[in-house]
């Protein structure tokens, strides 16, 4: 898929509605060992390589990764802390998988979502060094354009000096103004980088500073600080249960696989026959028209103009609904009404979302795989093997 569609494909396409504040994403062109603190008991794995050592801990089968805290907002925006410059200045970005590049907001935008968000000021930072290389990136709705800059980006506590990143003086619009985060960090491959920059993930790899040359995710339905978490450079067995079944990959721009078939209630549904694992993207999405017809059987009703399908007299028994299976590499991962079904309280009033939403993608069908899925299934992401696993989360 051409760089230039990476705005239609990984991009923030929000969806704003005056009754309701939920944001969901679409985030298409939407890291080594110390552990941030959250606010729970620390994992066994890190006492463990504290006390003796990486070799020690690996002989137990635990993780030797850099693991990152995940915030998750209403089971549609999921973000995690990174830090740039000298000193450090915090940012929260979605760490995103369907895209390539980092950018932050800088000092220069004037625009309405820069000054709601934090913004990166070279000016501050020691380390900051000017590359001035204009970049402009058109989103679904709304779009950013800045210039690129390079500085220290910490991420997981793993400081990767002379990284190149964006920093905006545009967001025009509404649709990153009321956003949990401040950027986007994308995990894709560097195929489909905005002006050839090389991802942070690869930078640090390219470094040494991360062992193996993968990453994976663990979302959960918990609400704020606690909503996953993301390991750069191993598995953590904490967060799956299981063998991880493996996929191989079909393309190396997007971490893009081939589907096998898709049922609803076992009937076989004419579904892309490609999909794409998507991390920035808050549901399951395929072709309009498919999509059209799916959620008529679920008995909800699209809203024209954001294109989410609700439920209009409150929520379905949502144990009656159909289950969903994806059939990928010859197995089956099914979905249950419950787990793709989002359900969004407002004070009093509770509303259900399908977790399936039309999309049509330029130049070939295909599916988006998101947060609906991550959440069932525990999603690594291989560059070496060329592959995405896949295991249940636990």
């Amino acid at each position: 898929i051409n760089a230039e569609y990476m705005g239609t494909l990984s991009e923030c396409l929000f969806f704003f509605e005056m009754h309701r504040s939920i944001l969901l994403l679409v985030l298409i062109a939407s890291v080594g060992a110390l552990k941030v603190k959250l606010n729970k008991m620390p994992r066994l794995t890190d006492m463990l390589r504290a006390q003796h050592g990486h070799q020690w801990a690996e002989q137990f089968g635990f993780s030797d990764g850099t693991s990152i805290p995940i915030s998750n907002y209403m089971n549609a925006q999921y973000y995690g802390e990174i830090a740039i410059g000298t000193p450090p200045q915090p940012f929260k970005v979605v760490f995103d998988t369907g895209s390539s590049n980092l950018w932050v907001p800088g000092t220069k935008c004037l625009s309405i979502a820069c000054f709601t968000h934090h913004r990166y000021h070279s000016s501050k930072s020691s380390t900051y060094k000017s590359n001035g290389t204009a970049i402009s990136i058109q989103y679904g709705s709304g779009a950013m354009t800045g210039f690129l800059d390079e500085d220290t980006v910490e991420v997981g506590g793993l400081k990767i000096p002379g990284t190149t990143f964006a920093e905006t003086n545009k967001e025009p619009g509404l649709a990153f103004v009321a956003a949990k985060f401040d950027g986007i960090l994308g995990m894709a491959f560097a195929s489909i980088s905005v002006d050839g920059v090389t991802p942070v993930f690869q930078a640090a790899y390219a470094q040494g500073l991360i062992q193996k040359n993968m990453f994976a995710f663990y979302l959960s339905s918990e609400q704020g600080a606690d909503g996953g978490e993301l390991t750069l450079g191993a598995t953590d067995p904490a967060h799956y249960s299981g063998a991880i079944t493996w996929i191989p990959l079909t393309n190396e721009t997007y971490w893009e696989f081939a589907i096998d078939g898709f049922t609803l209630g076992g009937e076989a549904l004419s579904f892309p026959g490609h999909g794409i694992l998507d991390s920035g993207t808050s549901l399951l999405t395929g072709p309009k028209s498919t999509v059209a017809a799916l959620n008529k059987k679920l008995g909800c009703t699209t809203i024209v103009g954001t294109g989410e399908c609700v439920w209009s007299n409150g929520c379905p028994d949502l144990s009656s609904l159909p289950e969903v299976v994806y059939k990928l590499n010859g197995k089956d991962f099914a979905l249950s009404g419950s787990e793709y079904v989002l359900k969004v309280t407002q004070g009093s009033q509770t509303e259900c979302i399908s977790g399936f939403m039309g999309l049509d993608v330029p130049r070939q069908p295909l599916a988006i795989l998101g947060d609906v899925f991550i959440r069932k299934y525990y999603s690594v992401f291989d560059f070496e093997g060329k592959r995405v696993g896949l295991a249940n989360s636990r």
